[in-house]
Parts: structure tokens; sequence; C-alpha cells
């Protein structure tokens, strides 16, 4: 986390802000991050969802419908969109092959010798720009690109776009009036965030 957001926050700070994702369909929402613990998505439309991103699992809560669902899987990464680095990657028994550095951009390649995949991080300035996963066969299966990042807080630095391709299909994150607040400006359901006893939760992966 820290080569892409620059620097981890104090403990009582939060980044947060409104965020709209467009795709098949265009979302539109509020964004909570608690840089290495959690990233907290409230959507206002065209649903009423608030989507967890913990270590290793996503809740993704419908509160009109009184539903969620609990998703544990290794490559849940804490940060969510803002976890592909060379940090998690070494964490999922990746190592670096090759680096290439020309000015102020370098990048690393990066196989898995069980898994026989790839991945090349391209940082700018020390801020990761672009990622790309490649499947066994060499094929792109995966690209992140992020956009300009602002500082928000001492040298704490945020994109404020997202585009994702997978799949043949692109979808992108806008991020708007980024700020850093304490906890006293995060909404408690972000703080201490429970699905309620009476909601029905399916569970994956935790077989």
């Amino acid at each position: 986390m820290a080569v892409l957001l620059s620097v981890y926050l104090p403990d009582t700070l939060w980044v947060s802000g409104a965020f709209v994702k467009r795709g098949e369909d265009t979302v539109l929402g509020y964004f909570y991050v608690k840089p290495g613990e959690k990233v907290v998505y409230k959507v206002i439309k065209p649903v009423n969802q608030i989507m967890l991103i913990l270590p290793e699992t996503l809740v993704i809560y419908y509160p009109d419908h009184k539903k969620a669902f609990k998703i544990r899987h290794h490559y849940v990464f804490t940060d969510g969109l803002f976890s592909f680095n060379a940090e998690n990657l070494l964490r999922l028994g990746f190592v670096l092959e090759g680096e290439d550095t020309t000015g102020d951009t370098v990048i690393k390649t990066y196989k898995h010798p069980d898994m026989g995949v790839k991945a090349v991080i391209k940082s700018v300035g020390g801020s990761v720009r672009e990622y790309i996963g490649y499947g066994v066969r060499g094929e792109e299966v995966l690209r992140v690109r992020y956009g300009e990042f602002k500082e928000v807080y001492r040298g704490f630095r945020f994109p404020d776009r997202v585009e994702i391709t997978a799949a043949n299909s692109t979808e992108s994150y806008d991020y708007y009036g980024v700020s850093v607040v304490g906890e006293g400006g995060v909404p408690d359901y972000v703080v201490n965030f429970k699905i309620p006893e009476d909601v029905e939760v399916v569970y994956k992966g935790w077989e």
C-alpha cells in the first residue's frame, strides 16, 4: 500500500470522498478508506448497498433487502482497488524477475514460480500508475491504470481515477472531493460496521 498511496496515515485518520463508477451501469456513492485496514463503499444509486473490503474478505450488504454476502478469497486485498502493488504480490508468493528504470519511471516484472503467471507494475515518481496481470499462456488478463495523484495529507497521495480492464470490458472509478478526515467525520456504520442480526448472510469461500 505504501507504494501506491505513498505513505500510511495516522491511525485516527481516514480518506473519504464521492465516487462515480462507469461501466455497464453508472454507480454513485461515497467511499471511506482506512489504509491497511478497510475500504467502505456506500452506494446510493442505482441501489442501496454497502461494500466492505477487509483482509481477504469482501462483504456486500443490501439494507433494503436485508441480505448480505460474505466472501472470503485469498486475492481480496485490504485496500481494494488500491492494492495492486509489490507488497501484495510478494505476499502471494511472486518474486521479482526484472526491473527497468528510466528517469523517474520504474517498471518491475514479477513472476509466480508455481502458478506460472506474471505481473508488471509501472511506477512514476514513486506512485503506481499501471498494473498488468498476465495468465499462464502470456495473455493479458487484467490491466489497472491510475490517474493523477493528489496530495491529501503530508505526502499521502490519492488517485483521482482508477480504470480497470478485464475480460474485454472496462470500468472506471472517478473520485471527487477527496480529503482526510478524523473518525468524528466518518459515519458510525463505517467505523463500526456490523451486519444486523435479522439479515440473511450468504457465505462464500468459507468451506
